[in-house]
């Protein structure tokens, strides 16, 4: 093999290897445009998800207001009932006790 066929052959090589570099850079750019719409659909769904649990966590406030407000009329109640029934003893204890200790 002349001179000249060597270096036909090694222009033809090189010139395979220029197509396929160009192959594998737009592939490459191909790549980076998905990873760059993937990594918008997870910022939408992380987006997404972060609404989804606040809005959850605000449901479950609203939900534990309404049981505090509850357990706070529940109280009341429990705590008059209490005292109303104290004061019905001790307006039925305190005449026996006077009457027993002979001051009535």
């Amino acid at each position: 093999m002349g001179l000249e066929e060597r270096v036909a052959r090694i222009e033809g090589v090189l010139e395979q290897i220029d197509k396929r570099l160009n192959h594998i850079e737009s592939d490459v750019a191909g790549l980076r445009a998905e990873i760059r719409e993937l990594r918008g659909e997870m910022y939408k769904r992380f987006d997404d998800l972060r609404e989804d649990v606040n809005s959850g966590f605000r449901e479950m406030d609203e939900r534990l207001n309404i049981l505090d407000r509850r357990f706070d009329s529940f109280l009341k109640w429990i705590i008059g009932l209490i005292l109303g029934m104290w004061t019905s003893i001790m307006m039925t204890l305190i005449p026996i006790i006077l009457k027993i200790l002979g001051v009535i």
